[in-house]
């Protein structure tokens, strides 16, 4: 695998876990009767947990290159990406 593909993997999962975190960050709390963040205040999670999130955008892509599923990605529900995230300790900070 070529370092362009490895990005173009990375880039797939970077982009369906932070669309996973953001739904979480706004419907999630309005679901449980939270104030939802704000367009400002999902930047500022974003980049105060950029070094996290790109941990497991890691992992879950050596994961996937592990089992052979990276082609995949690109087709799996975001399901697959929130019940990955529920294991992780840094998106435990989410609720």
């Amino acid at each position: 695998m070529n370092v362009q593909e490895e990005e173009m993997y990375k880039n797939i999962i970077y982009t369906r876990m932070k669309e996973e975190l953001a739904s979480i960050l706004t419907t999630g709390r309005r679901d449980f009767d939270l104030i939802p963040y704000t367009d400002d205040e999902l930047n500022t999670y974003f980049l105060e947990y950029k070094a996290d999130l790109d941990l497991d955008v890691d992992i879950m892509y050596q994961e996937s290159k592990e089992n052979n599923e990276l082609d995949i990605l690109s087709t799996e529900p975001n399901d697959a990406f929130r019940e990955y995230l529920s294991e992780k300790p840094f998106s435990r900070a989410l609720l």
